[in-house]
């Protein structure tokens, strides 16, 4: 007869009474599923920061190449326009010059001879000489007062505009409005005095002297002209 009884064969093993005498763990409460929830979320919140950071750093040098490349093709564009215009503003100021040329002085062609006065140019009408042009200026009022004048072969003044200045309108601004002020000069020879040989714009002295001392230079830059052997 075996001598096992039915209290002993269904006895619990001791690591299994143990295992079920040990106090069970409380369950998770909604708070902390919840904070770890949120601390999941900013740790691949950071991981896919970091990640565009670190592709960021790997093509920043394609970056700096194509700001380049933007840079000098947009400079050299600028570079060719302001090439363009600026001698598109030259050929303008050049054909205002002689225009202005062509009004003090009957003539077709100009050729260029400078002076330590003065730029001297010497007119031509149908391949014959006309005279001289001759672009001057000088200090006024309010800045630089800049003339061409005329003279004929024997240096009598032919005409005079002026081509640039700065005066204070009302005043010497008017010696380019009142006609008579500068028409009084045509056909006058020698150096000029006012008072003498020809009158000045009231309440302009200054402007006035200047025009007469454009006048004055021209006249002899185109004398020192002929006496260094030019015609």
């Amino acid at each position: 007869m075996n001598g096992d009884t039915p209290d002993t064969a269904a006895r619990e093993t001791p690591a299994a009474e143990s295992e079920r005498r040990a106090p069970k763990p409380p369950p998770l409460s909604a708070d902390t599923l919840l904070a770890a929830k949120d601390t999941t979320a900013r740790v691949l919140r950071k991981t896919g920061y970091m990640m565009k950071v670190t592709f960021d750093q790997g093509t920043i040098h394609g970056v700096v190449i194509t700001l380049f490349l933007i840079t000098s093709v947009t400079a050299l564009l600028l570079g060719i326009v302001n090439r363009h215009t600026a001698d598109l503003i030259l050929a303008a100021e050049e054909n205002r010059l002689r225009d202005a040329m062509r009004r003090v002085i009957a003539a077709d062609a100009f050729s260029r001879r400078d002076t330590e006065l003065a730029a001297v140019y010497t007119a031509e009408r149908g391949g014959a000489p006309a005279g001289y042009a001759v672009v001057v200026g000088t200090e006024g009022f309010s800045g630089t007062v800049t003339l061409v004048v005329g003279f004929d072969p024997e240096l009598a003044i032919t005409g005079v505009e002026i081509i640039a200045m700065t005066e204070t309108p009302g005043y010497g601004a008017r010696a380019t409005s009142e006609p008579w002020f500068l028409g009084q000069f045509a056909g006058k020879y020698g150096s000029l005095q006012y008072g003498q040989d020809i009158e000045a714009l009231a309440g302009a002295t200054v402007t006035s002297q200047a025009v007469l001392n454009c006048i004055n230079e021209a006249r002899e830059a185109v004398w020192r002209y002929r006496e260094g052997g030019g015609e």
